[in-house]
């Protein structure tokens, strides 16, 4: 005699979504957020092998050959100006097609403008040099100067105390008609690994290292 059994489905992979954050006092700054949707399964897929980037040895060697060029020798001559750092970028070359090549960019402080050094792949040989105008992000050593001007300015040096912690975004004005016009502006933000919000402010210009304003407020509500 054959009997039959109700058997239960195959197992499927469906893992439940993150829950959202559970935040004490709740936030009142920000619109609430909706926790990530699940995902009902995960299917696997074959890739091919990603193309190194710009290592660390790589961005020495470009710098070396960017620095020994008597081009950006000229242009940086008796001037202050800090490297951002070197990337990859594709070249149009109908004889040989897509290829890469290699970018190396300062920004300098006196004209402020930015030193863009194009280099072949493998930094072996500089094959252009030129001069632009935008305001490239900050790199650690700008951020650290600017925390450092601001942490000296009158307004908060006796206000900030060793566990606030510092940290700065370029905002640079666009308008031609602004005072500080295509200056190397960054805004510091200090605050305590437990706020939420900044307790101290300070707008500081790399180009003249100066800090224009500082003080206390959110954002937007400087004051001195």
């Amino acid at each position: 005699m054959q009997q039959e059994f109700n058997l239960l489905p195959p197992p499927r992979l469906i893992p439940h979504g993150e829950p959202a954050a559970v935040i004490e006092p709740p936030l009142r700054e920000i619109e609430s957020f909706r926790p990530p949707e699940a995902v009902e399964e995960w299917e696997p897929f074959e890739s091919a092998a990603t193309e190194v980037g710009v290592t660390q040895e790589l961005t020495s060697k470009a710098r070396a050959a960017v620095m020994a060029d008597e081009r950006v020798g000229r242009l940086l001559a008796d001037k202050r100006y800090v490297a951002i750092g070197a990337s990859l970028r594709d070249v149009s070359d109908d004889s040989k097609g897509e290829r890469k090549s290699l970018l190396f960019v300062l920004y300098e402080y006196t004209e402020n403008i930015v030193v863009e050094v194009t280099l072949d792949r493998t930094a072996e040989r500089v094959t252009g040099v030129a001069t632009v105008y935008y305001q490239p992000p900050p790199v650690r050593e700008e951020i650290e100067e600017a925390v450092a001007l601001a942490r000296h300015d009158q307004h908060l040096a006796e206000r900030l105390t060793e566990e606030m912690e510092g940290f700065a975004i370029v905002v640079s004005p666009v308008d031609p008609e602004h005072p500080h016009y295509r200056h190397r502006l960054l805004d510091v933000r200090f605050l305590c690994p437990s706020d939420r919000l900044p307790r101290y402010l300070a707008l500081v210009d790399l180009s003249t290292q100066t800090v224009l304003r500082a003080g206390t407020g959110c954002p937007g509500e400087l004051q001195g």
